[in-house]
């Protein structure tokens, strides 16, 4: 294992271990640029289990709170026209 970087699971604090590598092409303006992503994951399949319940959960609550934060600025901007007239 490379020591020069352990990334450690969040619950259980066991080093965690490169499940998938790929790379992406992208273009920047007219430069290309090539970004690789690294996917790693708890050793213990049910650690794993109930980290990606968890990550599910935080991401469905960060949708939510901005449903709620653009139908706050919606309904200011609906309100800011209604007292100009």
């Amino acid at each position: 294992m490379d020591n020069s970087f352990v990334n450690l699971c969040p619950r259980c604090g066991q080093p965690r271990i490169v499940a998938k590598k790929w790379s992406e092409k992208i273009k920047i303006g007219n430069r290309p640029s090539v970004i690789y992503h690294t996917e790693t994951i708890c050793p213990n399949p049910k650690c794993q289990k109930k980290v990606d319940e968890e990550l599910s959960a935080a991401r469905e609550k960060r949708a939510q709170i901005e449903k709620e934060r653009e139908k706050r600025g919606e309904e200011q901007k609906a309100h800011r026209v209604n007292i100009k007239i």
